[in-house]
């Protein structure tokens, strides 16, 4: 074998390998260290949707970048928050949900989406809609509570 036969064949090892690689990573899913909890309630007029964050994993980061948005069927913004830096420490242990943040507000009739987050960790989505019973506010169907 030539030397000229020797480096082709080291290339193609090379870029075999590298291709193999690439791939195995792409399909390696991981499970964020946190789990994003929403809980949404009526109160009164008005709609309740308290933010939360549970471990479920080790963190790497030592504050987390939190935020939310509120979108209406035609997608548009109809409320949106970005928390303050929130200390991962804070958030416990024993499986139990730290409560970042509540919001209150009216909504009209409709269907809505809410995202919930945290920057480089991943987020959640819940759809739900908002019905009007007698001049009050209640929840009709809930997707992914």
């Amino acid at each position: 074998m030539t030397h000229k036969h020797i480096l082709v064949t080291c290339l193609i090892l090379v870029v075999g390998l590298a291709g193999c690689t690439g791939s195995s990573a792409e399909l390696r899913e991981e499970r964020a260290p946190i789990d994003f909890v929403v809980d949404l309630a009526e109160d009164g007029p008005q709609l309740a949707i308290t933010f939360g964050l549970r471990r479920v994993g080790v963190l790497s980061q030592e504050t987390l970048d939190a935020y939310w948005q509120l979108t209406d069927a035609a997608g548009e913004l109809r409320a949106e928050s970005i928390s303050p830096a929130v200390d991962a420490n804070a958030i416990p242990d024993d499986g139990s949900t730290l409560e970042i943040m509540t919001w209150r507000g009216e909504l009209d009739p409709g269907r809505y989406e809410l995202i919930w987050g945290v920057n480089g960790l991943g987020s959640r989505t819940v759809q739900f809609e908002v019905l009007s019973n007698d001049g009050g506010l209640f929840l009709g169907e809930v997707s992914n509570p």
